[in-house]
């Protein structure tokens, strides 16, 4: 009680920052939409103030759905998802944070071609929309997905950059296929980087199970989001050792983990070893890594 009386009072003297940060608009066979939210400021909200809606035929808000019937705090640098189904995107994105759901008893239907979405804030007693602030508003299409995704069913489209824009041209993409398809309550598989990074945790790979280095492990942070990568290993002689990825988006921040079996499920050969990693996009850009490393097997 106390730290919500605390919170009216920090909003009454702030502005309300809410934004969209990600829309599954499509799901998976049997599965539901969901909308994910962040707070990018440095008080904490209370999302029974908080309404979410979409516009109809005519270009009117409706479909209004207040986010929380009870007090609920959203606090600074954190998200929440809406969903009807929580358990059914945690089955579907197994890294979700359920931790960060609010089940909703209904949302705003979100068509799987275009539609929209925009948060309201509750600025007084609701006697209509007038009493209605609207803190963001997303308008999204399928076109947005990635030209090199054939079917968009299951992905989601998360925000590039929280200080631009939201309806900013190409501030909305593909989440990674290699992330899963979405990130629902958690960081963007799109990140930002000054330059692309790769670390490797070390040169020296022994998988026997020992617990010491047993697997490689390629830390990387990519500069430029949205890139679609083809990541392969290959021995001293240049023969194929392993296909990680082939033509698959891929998130701008992670690790890459090969535990030295071939594609056929066989521990490989000492030797040395090189990591390839192809990233491209759609408009033209193009560049190639190349990590070398050694398989030292100990026993």
């Amino acid at each position: 009680m106390k730290y919500t009386l605390i919170t009216s009072i920090i909003s009454a003297f702030t502005i309300i920052q809410l934004i969209i940060n990600e829309i599954l608009f499509n799901p998976k066979k049997d599965g539901v939409d969901f909308v994910e939210i962040f707070n990018p400021s440095a008080h904490p909200i209370n999302l029974q103030e908080i309404w979410i809606a979409n516009i109809n035929n005519a270009g009117a808000i409706a479909n209004m759905h207040r986010i929380s019937e009870t007090p609920h705090i959203i606090m600074p640098g954190t998200y929440r998802v809406l969903t009807i189904n929580p358990s059914m995107v945690a089955q579907h994105y197994p890294k979700a944070r359920l931790q960060h759901f609010i089940k909703m008893n209904r949302l705003p239907a979100f068509n799987n071609n275009q539609g929209s979405v925009i948060l309201l804030h509750q600025s007084g007693p609701a006697m209509g929309l007038q009493d209605f602030d609207i803190l963001d508003s997303l308008f999204y299409t399928a076109d947005m997905h990635s030209p090199f995704i054939k079917d968009p069913k299951g992905i989601s489209l998360e925000r590039q950059d929280p200080n631009l824009d939201t309806n900013v041209p190409g501030n909305f993409k593909s989440a990674a296929v290699a992330e899963g398809g979405a990130t629902p309550g958690y960081q963007n598989s799109s990140g930002h980087a000054e330059e692309t990074v790769l670390n490797m945790k070390s040169r020296i790979v022994s998988p026997d199970h020992d617990g010491i280095d047993d697997q490689l492990e390629l830390h990387y942070n990519i500069a430029q989001a949205g890139l679609m990568a083809t990541i392969q290993i290959f021995n001293a002689q240049g023969y194929l050792a392993k296909n990680i990825f082939r033509n698959t988006s891929i998130s701008s921040q992670g690790t890459l983990v090969w535990d030295g079996r071939n594609d056929q499920g066989a521990v490989v050969n000492r030797g040395v070893y090189t990591i390839v990693i192809e990233l491209y996009n759609n408009s033209g850009y193009h560049q190639v890594f190349r990590k070398s490393f050694v398989i030292a097997l100990r026993n």
